[in-house]
């Protein structure tokens, strides 16, 4: 009898179980996507810190939109330089070695933050950002190793790929460039230092503006130990240099030289005029010369002597802008040599040579 209750009791739990095999209940919720992987990881070096920057993964990882993404979680291993240098997964991996996190404003927040309740600061998917980690002091025995990984949702979130990872050598900075000076010509200032010749380093030029701040003119990092640019005549022109160090996705920069001031001076004249061509016309001798390409060119002056020997002096009291003139002060019978010479704008004028002397007797 027991063991035919014991029979019936199973078919009915199986029949039960049937049953609820074909009932259908509501649907899962879909799993929410995970961000795309930053790929633009890099550290930045300078005296007593490191920023880290990176552009903010704009897709997700199976490169759908709206990406899917509340924060970049930043982490840190501090290690002996003469360590295996571990994988960005492993660094990532242990939530002891986080260093920060940044949060991340939603695609669809307007530029003044309405709506989102993060800062307008804080940057948005496919902007850039950055963090600077102010305890990376100098230490040669240690590497500091930086992972950033995008994180939907908050807690643990869902974690997309970790970035890269920048391993930082505690090193003191590059050494700053000695043994600037400033040369210039008639087109261009030449600055000049001691480069180092290791393979990686490079180096950035520094202008001081009218403000006394410093602006980079070089757009990346130069080769070499030397910088060329249009010279300024007569404007006050202060740089320096900067030794910056790279090695794949870390940039090392020592600090600036000491800055080198010149005002250029133009002392360069322009070319002298040629091809001087005479024609008498009537009582009157017309000169026509080819023009002189000179960019602060301010005009010709022309110059005549009497006879074979006479001495050459200023025919007209100022400059000309043409390249012809007519000298109605001519007579019969005298015969007159002619030169013409191009004239700068400089604030202490600079002359050319003369153009080769013509002569021509008047009838």
């Amino acid at each position: 009898m027991t063991r035919l209750r014991l029979s019936a009791f199973v078919g009915v739990v199986l029949c039960v179980a049937a049953a609820a095999c074909g009932k259908k209940g509501d649907p899962l919720p879909p799993l929410r996507p995970v961000p795309a992987r930053i790929t633009d990881f890099e550290a930045i070096r300078s005296a007593g810190q490191v920023e880290l920057r990176f552009t903010v993964p704009s897709v997700n990882l199976d490169d759908t939109t709206p990406v899917a993404i509340d924060r970049v979680d930043i982490y840190a291993l501090r290690a002996p330089a003469d360590e295996p240098r571990l994988p960005a997964g492993q660094i990532a991996g242990d939530r002891d070695r986080l260093l920060t996190s940044l949060p991340v404003r939603r695609p669809e927040t307007r530029g003044d933050g309405a709506g989102s309740g993060v800062s307008a600061l804080v940057p948005a998917p496919g902007e850039r950002a950055s963090y600077v980690d102010r305890t990376a002091t100098d230490d040669p025995s240690i590497v500091v190793s930086y992972v950033a990984v995008p994180v939907a949702g908050t807690g643990r979130g869902r974690p997309g790929p970790p970035s890269a990872p920048a391993h930082v050598p505690l090193d003191p900075p590059p050494a700053a460039p000695e043994d600037l000076e400033a040369t210039w010509t008639a087109t261009e200032l030449r600055l000049s230092w001691t480069a180092d010749a290791s393979e990686n380093m490079r180096y950035r030029v520094l202008e001081r503006g009218a403000d006394g701040s410093w602006r980079a003119v070089t757009p990346e990092p130069v080769t070499g130990g030397t910088f060329d640019r249009p010279v300024r005549f007569g404007e006050e022109t202060c740089l320096a240099v900067q030794a910056v160090l790279t090695d794949g996705n870390v940039t090392s920069e020592g600090a600036p030289s000491s800055p080198v001031c010149v005002t250029p001076v133009d002392t360069y004249p322009p070319p002298a005029p040629a091809s001087l061509q005479l024609v008498q016309e009537g009582t009157a001798v017309t000169l026509i010369w080819s023009a002189v390409e000179a960019a602060d060119l301010a005009g010709y002056q022309v110059l005549r002597g009497e006879g074979p020997d006479g001495a050459m002096a200023p025919l007209t009291g100022g400059l000309l802008s043409a390249t012809t003139y007519r000298d109605t002060t001519v007579e019969p019978g005298v015969t007159y040599r002619y030169a013409v010479r191009a004239v700068d704008s400089a604030p202490a004028a600079n002359a050319s040579g003369l153009s080769p002397i013509e002569a021509i007797t008047v009838r």
